[in-house]
């Protein structure tokens, strides 16, 4: 049996080792789905879906001439993020 690789426990002195490793604790930070945890990286990919969202509403509201309404700007923001996160080396495909 082999030891993974995961950089050990995050937190390894009592009281707080919490069983998070380090890998895990670094994905979550810098916000990459590659903690080695199947549902830890698809809510780290799904918190970056609406990061991407909320970045593509704030250029929309930023335009004074945007004539959207508040429904078809949620619609696009989601819209633009999914573009936002094709367009990324990392995509759901590639979590672990």
């Amino acid at each position: 049996m082999s030891t993974p690789n995961d950089g050990g426990p995050a937190f390894p002195v009592l009281p707080y080792h919490t069983g998070m490793t380090l890998r895990q604790y670094a994905a979550i930070h810098l916000r990459v789905p590659k903690s080695g945890t199947r549902w830890l990286d698809e809510m780290i990919f799904a918190s970056l879906t609406d990061e991407f969202a909320k970045a593509a509403l704030q250029g929309m509201t930023a335009d004074p001439e945007c004539a959207l309404t508040p429904g078809d700007m949620a619609k696009w923001s989601y819209e633009y993020a999914d573009e936002m996160k094709a367009e990324r080396p990392m995509t759901k495909g590639d979590i672990a």
